[in-house]
């Protein structure tokens, strides 16, 4: 777990979502990972909104709570709730030449008969994180992209000046 510790602190900053059966919107989201040393897992928790492209006005898209921990094998489990779905999956880290990728592939889903697969890749790059998620539903039956972001370190804990 030692090797996620860069992670650790308050992550804030904007991207596009979409998905072929969705609007395109504009999404920002504000991330806080915490180090909880007796279990050895780092805890994230992540607040999301939303703006119809060309409109001014953000609105709430999700909140994520989750679970880091390493496991047996040198990987990574993640474990998150979402309001309106958990979700479970398996990371690799890797060092690529000046930046450090953890890919996720799910393991499973609970609460959302939509979801088939999903993926997620976090970059972290000269002190920037970047993420990228990509999903398939029981209409999209291709990993698709859906959300793209940018985010950078922030010193407060709670999103967008609130």
């Amino acid at each position: 777990m030692e090797s996620l510790r860069f992670l650790i602190g308050s992550w804030s900053g904007s991207g596009v979502e979409q998905f072929p059966t969705l609007p395109t919107f504009d999404y920002r989201e504000h991330l806080v990972f915490e180090w909880l040393e007796p279990w050895q897992i780092l805890r994230y928790a992540q607040r999301a909104q939303k703006r119809e492209q060309g409109t001014a006005v953000w609105l709430p898209s999700h909140v994520e709570l989750g679970l880091i921990k390493a496991d047996e094998q040198g990987g990574y489990l993640l474990y998150n709730c979402q309001n309106s779905r958990v979700e479970w999956m398996h990371g690799n880290l890797k060092a690529d030449n000046d930046e450090w990728v953890l890919d996720w592939q799910s393991l499973g889903f609970g609460g959302d008969p939509r979801m088939q697969a999903a993926t997620r890749r976090w970059r972290f790059q000269d002190h920037l994180l970047f993420c990228d998620q990509a999903m398939c539903t029981d209409k999209v039956p291709t990993v698709t992209a859906h959300l793209s972001i940018q985010l950078a370190r922030v010193d407060s804990l709670t999103p967008w000046g609130e």
